[in-house]
């Protein structure tokens, strides 16, 4: 009437329970099952016993014994509804199950007691078919407790011993016949029969149990590993479109004929045009000349399974254009079949612009005819013109990435490494006249001027301008002997000529004063000559 959850299905696997296990749970359930019809059926037959044997009973006596046989069905009923309560409600622990065993077992050996007690006050002091019958009676309850109590032998043996034990020897010392041991036989039989079956149905109850919270359990782990991986998948589907969404990378996935399956908002910002106007579209739709024949060539390529990365020019709705590089990979199905392609599209825009920055900067230093190079803070030359690799008899691939007292060990002497880290240290030009030892400039005058520079990424570096000056300092040179000489030889010449020198070249000035007389009469006549000498 009332069943209990079973202990084998709490938190613990099953199969840490073990069979024996299973076989305590089972025995409580059945006891708490058969609780309250055995209790009824012991009532019943109690009644029906009393009103056979009414005429022989002592009414004070039996009353007293069926009062107390009440008693204890009563409990019995009340223990198996309060069990019924406290399972309903969550899975026992072992300890738990043990303690209701014990408690099912004492209301049942309390029972067989109360019957024994009450059996005896039935019995009539002469004998004859009345305590035949009631004999029979119990002997019939204690084969029945047997059958119906069998799986638990400690239960029914205790019942049988104190139901029948007090009336057995009572009943053979009233009533003879043979039919005595007959019955008795065949009681001993069926009730041998029930405790068999009662316990074979147990173990296989408990089997069956034992399997089905097996599966149950294995069934809850694979529900809970595939929830578990749905739930693996979602993250990495919400990383991933998280990914999709907020990269500036643009994602255009297409199908094995070219048309656009999807695409990410950073595409969309490359192609210049709202995502519902791209999907279903050919990607081709979108490129034109040189450009529209590079994309069909690749699609063809993810066709064959093989991947490339190539560069093209996407014109956009206004007009503008937009270089780019993908990265495009070929795409399986399940079966291992062509299923498009997708390609990270990347914005190299700026980089081309500056690419074309740097080729018009190189450009205008290769057309310079001084010496010019880039070296970095490690002394490692950065960037030398064609005039530097002429004068050096240096290729550029074999200077750019090497150190300057490396490549021109003699050309950069004290002289030049002490103006070259003053300017890096105090980021202010250094000019420096000297001698190069370098072939193509072999006893020629070289002016070295070194500027700080700070490259784009911050890194600190020093433009290095040499200029032949040889020339120019040759006649500046001559000037400077000349005006000396000319210094000297007014100075030399008497009355009437006076010079005067200020300041040193390139900013040496010399004023000449020349005072004359008129040979036709008397004054003087002043004229003044100054030459700036630079």
């Amino acid at each position: 009437m009332f069943k209990t959850k079973p202990a084998i299905e709490d938190g613990a696997p099953p199969a840490a329970h073990g069979l024996k296990r299973a076989l305590l749970d089972e025995r409580v359930l059945q006891h708490q099952e058969a609780g309250t019809s055995a209790a009824l059926a012991s009532l019943l037959l109690a009644l029906g016993l009393a009103a056979t044997v009414q005429p022989f009973l002592n009414p004070a006596l039996s009353i007293a014994a069926l009062a107390l046989l009440v008693a204890t069905q009563g409990i019995r009923f009340a223990l198996s509804q309060r069990h019924a309560r406290a399972a309903g409600s969550s899975s026992p622990a072992p300890a738990d199950v043990r303690r209701w065993l014990a408690r099912y077992r004492a209301v049942s050996m309390a029972h067989g007691l109360a019957w024994g007690l009450y059996a005896l006050a039935l019995i009539h002091d002469t004998g004859g078919a009345a305590n035949d019958l009631i004999g029979y009676a119990t002997g019939a309850l204690a084969a029945g407790a047997l059958v119906t109590a069998g799986f638990d032998i400690v239960a029914a043996g205790g019942f049988v011993l104190l139901a029948a034990g007090p009336v057995v020897p009572v009943v053979f010392a009233t009533v003879h016949g043979p039919h005595l041991a007959t019955e008795a036989a065949m009681l001993a039989a069926v009730g041998l029969f029930g405790v068999l079956r009662a316990r074979s149905h147990m173990r296989q109850t408990a089997r069956r149990r034992v399997e089905a919270a097996v599966r149950a359990t294995e069934a809850r782990g694979l529900a809970e590993a595939a929830e578990a991986a749905r739930r693996t998948v979602a993250e990495h589907n919400r990383l991933l479109n998280l990914l999709l969404a907020t990269t500036a990378e643009g994602f255009w996935f297409l199908d094995t004929q070219g048309i656009t399956q999807d695409l990410n908002p950073a595409m969309c910002r490359l192609l210049g045009r709202p995502r519902e106007d791209v999907l279903g579209r050919a990607a081709a739709d979108f490129f034109e000349g040189e450009s529209l024949a590079t994309l069909r060539g690749q699609i063809a390529r993810r066709k064959l399974g093989e991947a490339g990365t190539y560069e093209v020019e996407i014109r956009r709705p206004d007009g503008s254009v937009v270089h780019c590089v993908n990265a495009a990979s070929p795409l399986t199905d399940a079966d291992g079949k062509p299923a498009g392609s997708v390609g990270i599209w990347t914005d190299i825009t700026a980089r081309r612009r500056a690419e074309q920055g740097l080729h018009a900067y190189e450009r205008v230093a290769n057309s310079i005819g001084d010496l010019v190079s880039v070296i970095g803070e490690d002394l490692v030359y950065r960037m030398v013109n064609d005039a530097w690799c002429r004068a050096t008899g240096i290729r550029r691939e074999d200077a750019i990435g090497r150190r300057s007292d490396e490549v021109v060990p003699r050309a950069f002497n004290d002289a030049r490494r002490q103006a070259w880290d003053d300017c890096m240290r105090l980021r202010e030009p250094r000019t420096l006249l000297s001698s190069v030892d370098l072939p193509a400039l072999a006893g020629r005058i070289v002016e070295t001027t070194y500027f700080p520079y700070d490259d784009p990424a911050g890194q600190r570096a020093v433009v290095s301008v040499n200029r032949d000056v040889t020339e120019r300092e040759s006649s500046r040179r001559q000037l400077a002997e000349s005006a000396e000489y000319l210094s000297r030889t007014l100075n030399a010449t008497g009355d009437g000529i006076f010079s005067a020198v200020r300041g040193s070249a390139p900013s040496r000035v010399l004023t000449l004063e020349w005072r004359a007389r008129y040979y036709s009469g008397g004054g003087n006549a002043n004229f003044e000559l100054r030459l700036f000498v630079g």
